[in-house]
């Protein structure tokens, strides 16, 4: 589509404040972008943020802007489908909900949690004025994917697109992007050590739901007692056999020069694990040079954050999520 058409077609989208209950019953907020003057009710698509504090417009303000999931809202806006992304409970624009006592932060920011909020979106999106419940589709970013293969058995998605998504449990891809990381930061002999008491951490999460008492100092943004609850619920999951399961027509986009999620390994198994499905519609789209965030990356040390998302990657999901809510 043109930019100027694009452009247009953007700024006669209604803009809609919906707040819905979350799990356990809490309000929660999100932007529900729909095409002008529809003739008739319209298909419409959940989207997921990835990880940690982000908002519904995939940013983790003011330390990371990306506008991924407002710059795929735009997109199809313009293409004639509307969208639906809120602010997660553990972002600053959910702090009146939070609890106030500190033993209360593990369940309430648990995976299970998570999903309930998920779950309660998708359905708010499926009400809302103007959007034809039978079409409505969600769309994943990072662990926003795995939220999607978590919630499939809840609610009946008409599509999924899994953009970024782990394709392996949660733990071993975290390990890959420290093992990664570490070595270039601190060295060969300090990383090893760091690598050493990850995994012994890793293996207490799992067995006892508990953050051991010795945790490294660099490893503390990572393991605390708020998501204690969270990683001990989502380590365990098995992203490729979440997505054997799965029913709806699915898109696995990655891009590929992610250094968080990898091309092979877990888009790779994800995409397997879909047509391994009986009479299953599935697509796999690898963009070129496209960072996690689906950003342009124009060197080694580009971290992918900057600018409008790629331009393959838009066409890619407008493309797939047209032709597959179509009426």
């Amino acid at each position: 589509m043109p930019f100027l058409s694009l452009v247009l077609a953007v700024a006669q989208a209604t803009s809609t404040e919906i707040t819905f209950a979350g799990a356990g019953g809490i309000e929660l907020k999100g932007t529900l972008l729909r095409p002008e003057a529809a003739a008739k009710p319209v298909p419409a698509v959940l989207l997921l943020p990835g990880s940690g504090p982000t908002d519904r417009d995939g940013n983790q303000l003011p330390a990371l802007r990306t506008d991924l999931l407002k710059s795929v809202a735009e997109d199809l806006a313009a293409a004639g489908i509307a969208t639906f992304r809120f602010d997660k409970r553990a972002c600053a624009a959910s702090r009146s909900t939070w609890p106030t006592a500190a033993e209360e932060f593990g369940p309430f920011f648990s995976w299970e949690n998570h999903l309930g909020d998920a779950t309660g979106a998708f359905k708010a999106m499926q009400s809302a004025e103007g959007i034809d419940p039978g079409r409505c589709a969600v769309l994943g970013h990072s662990e926003g994917g795995l939220i999607t293969l978590g919630i499939s058995g809840s609610v009946e998605p008409a599509a999924v697109v899994l953009a970024g998504a782990p394709g392996r449990p949660l733990w071993t891809v975290l390990r890959e992007q420290l093992a990664a990381q570490f070595p270039r930061a601190l060295g060969e002999e300090a990383a090893a050590k760091l690598l050493e008491a990850n995994d012994r951490i890793a293996l207490a999460i799992q067995e006892t739901g508990q953050i051991p008492g010795d945790v490294p100092d660099v490893l503390r943004p990572l393991y605390n007692d708020s998501v204690a609850v969270y990683l001990r619920q989502s380590f365990g999951l098995d992203p490729a056999a979440l997505a054997r399961a799965m029913k709806a027509p699915t898109l696995v986009v990655n891009g590929s020069r992610d250094v968080q999620i990898s091309p092979e390994r877990d888009a790779g198994p994800l995409y397997e694990a879909l047509a391994a499905r009986p009479n299953g519609v599935q697509r796999k789209h690898i963009v070129e040079d496209a960072s996690h965030n689906f950003k342009p990356v124009r060197s080694d040390t580009d971290p992918g954050f900057a600018g409008p998302p790629s331009s393959d990657f838009l066409a890619a999901v407008r493309s797939f999520l047209t032709e597959t809510l179509k009426p």
